[in-house]
């Protein structure tokens, strides 16, 4: 139900989150709240905020597909760490 180039891009993005998970030894899914914020702010030493929230969209997709909740919908950590990412 995606367009080419979205999904190009989430493969991406997953790939990163997948790499991320493997380095520090955690569950990709489901994540939590605060691993996925964690995710955010290791994005923000290479990547710019748009690029982020699109990799941050693919994560949620991740969850969806897998029959998981998202861990970025309605996430307060989330929202503070990416308005800080703004700011920076």
């Amino acid at each position: 139900a995606l367009a080419g180039s979205t999904t190009s891009t989430y493969k991406v993005g997953i790939q990163q989150y997948l790499t991320f998970c493997k380095a520090l030894d955690l569950a990709p899914v489901p994540s939590t709240k605060c691993q996925v914020a964690l995710f955010a702010t290791h994005l923000s030493t290479s990547l710019r905020l748009p690029t982020i929230r699109v990799y941050l969209a693919a994560v949620s997709f991740l969850h969806h597909v897998g029959g998981h909740r998202s861990p970025v919908s309605g996430n307060t950590i989330l929202k503070l760490v990416l308005r800080g990412i703004q700011r920076k």
